[in-house]
């Protein structure tokens, strides 16, 4: 924690802090956490971004992986904002599906993190229209303070194709853009898209020709023609970046992220939480997490109630709020 209070000296205006960890392990999960919460108790005027790896639940190799998942997200809900999810078996499905590679090893799924994050830090790292800072892309993608676990995604192959047909037809290529950003190949997290968006933020590298105007316009065209997909209500609900800037002596393939705040996440918490009480329920594995003193059995029930009530949050949204509000309507006539 020195080095890193020596490190926020030297900046001028920093915007916050991006932690990546993962949940499954003793060290990612414990020291992790143990750090997002001093670093909030040092710097709480500045925010704290979790890029965080959830196990995979078909493949984890112990117990202790739930485990840790869940005593863990007691500090992502109340010590950051947002928290990006992403796991190993979205991350295989995405090497297979977008670059062929059948049996990926760990350098090709750490690969795939550093694109995506490097073109999600580029918003605020060079020029782009409209300007944006972590901060910003933050109070768009949240409306509410516990909804802030996100989805992200990354697209690659098409997207160049659809570019240099929107040279030859003004409009047309837009629609396919939209909606290439929502297959289910572009999901770094292993849910599947069939739950609704509440926020959607997009942002394209290495695309000067796109017109921000369109992009947004084709967005809210796409969400009103799959209006049981999304939550209308919120107005500013879209937002697309185009970061214009390009490195000279380097090539850039033109490529796009989006980050979703969906109710799917809702799925993936609910497994973990089936997972958890079947371990807890015979108190296994307990013991190596009381024995040395620092936890109790209460932190355990602490940490379930916490997790029902995340399943219970995104759940309300699940559902069509439209309708609901238009039976209401005909109740009172």
């Amino acid at each position: 924690m020195e080095k890193v209070r020596a490190l926020l000296e030297r900046c001028d205006a920093p915007q916050g802090f991006m932690v990546q960890y993962g949940l499954g392990g003793g060290a990612g999960s414990g020291c992790g956490a143990r750090m997002v919460a001093q670093l909030l108790e040092d710097t709480p005027a500045l925010m704290i971004q979790t890029n965080t790896l959830y196990p995979s639940l078909d493949e984890t190799d112990t117990p202790l992986q739930i485990l840790n998942t869940v005593l863990t997200h007691v500090q992502l809900s109340e010590c950051t904002s947002p928290t990006l999810m992403f796991d190993n078996r979205a991350l295989t499905h995405h090497c297979r599906a977008n670059f062929g590679i059948q049996n990926p090893s760990t350098e090709d799924l750490n690969c795939t993190l550093n694109q995506f994050l490097l073109n999600y830090t580029s918003a605020f790292r060079f020029h782009c229209y409209p300007q944006y800072t972590m901060l910003k892309i933050a109070l768009n993608l949240i409306p509410f303070p516990r909804n802030h676990f996100i989805t992200p995604g990354l697209n690659h192959g098409k997207l160049e194709d659809y570019l240099i047909d929107q040279g030859t037809g003004p409009l047309a290529s837009y629609p396919k853009i939209v909606t290439h950003l929502h297959v289910d190949n572009s999901y770094l997290l292993d849910v599947k898209n069939d739950r609704r968006h509440m926020t959607l933020y997009a942002q394209f590298r290495s695309c000067p020709n796109l017109s921000t105007y369109n992009l947004e316009a084709s967005f809210k065209a796409y969400s009103e023609k799959n209006s049981s997909y999304f939550m209308n209500w919120i107005e500013t609900q879209n937002t697309c970046v185009v970061r214009d800037y390009e490195i000279k002596g380097l090539k850039q393939k033109p490529s796009s992220i989006f980050l979703s705040n969906t109710t799917r996440v809702h799925a993936k918490f609910t497994k973990i939480l089936e997972r958890f009480k079947e371990v807890y329920k015979r108190k296994a594995y307990l013991h190596l997490y009381t024995q040395e003193g620092c936890m109790e059995e209460g932190d355990f029930n602490q940490a379930q109630y916490h997790m029902e009530d995340m399943v219970s949050i995104y759940s309300m949204f699940d559902y069509d709020t439209d309708a609901d509000e238009e039976d209401e309507e005909g109740e009172v006539e």
